[in-house]
């Protein structure tokens, strides 16, 4: 399975671990700019896939009217689930 990343969040690591750099040369400082800046493009221009955290049955807001649950137990999830104590509460 693979892991997925925000890629903004990756990008901005970038650029800040960038801030944080300081090079035994201005040649090798430039360079390593420039290598950062390269594996920000080619992240930038990665596919995507659109996903939202899972929210398992327990912290799940409709676990009390829910039917499913006692199938999945409360560690199960389903496509309808919505965070308990989020915005949409």
């Amino acid at each position: 399975m693979n892991d997925l990343i925000s890629r903004s969040a990756l990008i901005e690591e970038i650029e800040r671990q960038k801030l944080g750099l300081s090079g035994n040369s201005e040649l090798a400082y430039n360079l390593t700019l420039r290598i950062a800046d390269i594996f920000c493009n080619i992240i930038s221009k990665q596919p995507t896939v659109e996903a939202k955290p899972v929210v398992h049955c327990k912290d799940c807001k409709w676990l009390q009217d829910c039917k499913i649950a006692q199938y999945l137990g409360l560690d199960g999830y389903c496509s309808n689930a919505d965070m308990r104590g989020g915005k949409n509460d």
